[in-house]
């Protein structure tokens, strides 16, 4: 069983300042005069299970939520409410043992959604609570008029209720959104790329995508002077925990790649730059490879050169899902030119968003330029390093440069 075991909130109705309430197993009991903010925790609970209309969390609106000041004490520019769960018995589908689900709003009323840090969307959160039983429409907080209407209600009624507590409904829920997914697949792609399209047009020119090697690509978009672009990612776990040891926000130099093989992938890039953000590397992978599966890429970093964002990674792997950048704050709809370090398999994911894609060669292990490479003793001519127009009797043995 998943246990609550701590509320965080802050900014959040009456909370202005930074609260943590701890849940002691057994029965927690919530006391106070009128008016002293005792609903106001579940409603907090509600908040973080996803609620969306703002009326059920007797608010006006969502900016409404977010604590609006008093004469003392100014107003709050965001509401956060965090839930801290046991997950021992690892009912949720996350490898810890501890499970913090946070929820973020804004004063334009703009929800992000956390799981243990790492941004998700809100229905990758509901993914996460609902093995758990937990969801917003859920009877898992009883609230004031409750119990008369359930008892009012018809046996038919009852047994709904009775079926989503027991967890048949979400089941019977599963089946059918499945079997409606898989009777208009087709008609989603169809609708997929038609909102692409649209979406591409309203944050104006779709980027180019230019996929191949390593460091030398980044050394040769900062030689262009190219801004507002982005690099995934650098496999240098040295260089991150440089950049955390700099901190986010702040100005530093790192030395990135040809930590492996300079000879070969080209020497290391010393840069100066500002660390833009660090995270976990963990986020839950929504493309087409992979998707709903979580990624664990260890600790990981955005280091801003001029105008171009370079991705730094503690665990290896190829770009192929742009969860792998807006997980990083990086929202790839909106740069002119993306540089992945991935030969194929970018392509499902980043090909849709593309305006056009460039195949580049950065050297190093995965180079498509065969006749760069130095060839000893191989039987010559041979395609593609020579013109082979006649078959060729006894060649021999040659050495070839």
């Amino acid at each position: 069983m998943v246990k609550l075991t701590k509320i965080t909130v802050s900014g959040f109705k009456s909370f202005k300042r930074k609260s943590a309430i701890p849940i002691q197993p057994g029965i927690s009991v919530f006391t106070g005069p009128n008016g002293s903010g005792k609903t106001n925790v579940a409603d907090a609970i509600t908040f973080v299970l996803g609620k969306i209309p703002s009326k059920s969390l007797r608010a006006k609106k969502a900016q409404n939520l977010i604590f609006h000041g008093s004469d003392k004490k100014d107003a709050s520019e965001n509401a956060l409410v965090a839930l801290h769960f046991d997950n021992s018995s690892k009912k949720m589908p996350v490898p810890e043992s501890e499970v913090v689900i946070t929820r973020r709003i804004n004063a334009n009323g703009v929800s992000t959604y956390r799981v243990n840090g790492g941004v998700v969307t809100r229905q990758q959160m509901l993914d996460t609570l609902l093995p758990a039983g937990l969801h917003p429409d859920a009877y898992n907080i009883i609230q004031q008029g409750d119990v008369n209407q359930i008892v009012d209600m018809s046996p038919e009624g009852r047994r709904r209720i009775i079926d989503e507590i027991a967890g048949i409904a979400e089941y019977d829920d599963k089946k059918k959104k499945a079997e409606a997914e898989l009777a208009s697949v087709e008609e989603k792609l169809k609708e997929e790329v038609a909102q692409d399209i649209v979406l591409m047009r309203y944050v104006g020119m779709r980027p180019v995508i230019v996929h191949g090697g390593g460091p030398q690509i980044g050394e040769a978009m900062l030689k262009a002077g190219l801004t507002n672009a982005a690099f995934h990612a650098i496999h240098d776990p040295e260089a991150v925990l440089a950049a955390e040891k700099i901190g986010v926000g702040r100005e530093g130099t790192v030395t990135l790649g040809g930590k492996t093989d300079p000879e070969v992938g080209g020497p290391p890039l010393a840069l100066a730059g500002t660390v833009v953000a660090l995270t976990d590397g963990r986020f839950i992978a929504h493309g087409p490879m992979g998707g709903g599966v979580w990624r664990n890429y260890g600790l990981s970093m955005v280091f801003r050169v001029g105008g171009i964002d370079i991705v730094a990674i503690s665990n290896n792997g190829q770009a192929n899902d742009l969860a792998q950048l807006t997980s990083l704050g990086i929202d790839p709809t909106r740069k002119d030119t993306i540089a992945v370090k991935s030969n194929h398999h970018f392509r499902a994911a980043f090909e849709p968003i593309a305006r056009e894609v460039l195949t580049v060669d950065g050297g190093g292990l995965g180079s498509a330029r065969g006749r760069a490479a130095g060839y000893h003793r191989l039987r010559r001519p041979i395609w593609p390093l020579d013109p082979v127009d006649q078959p060729v009797t006894n060649p021999g043995v040659q050495e070839a440069n």
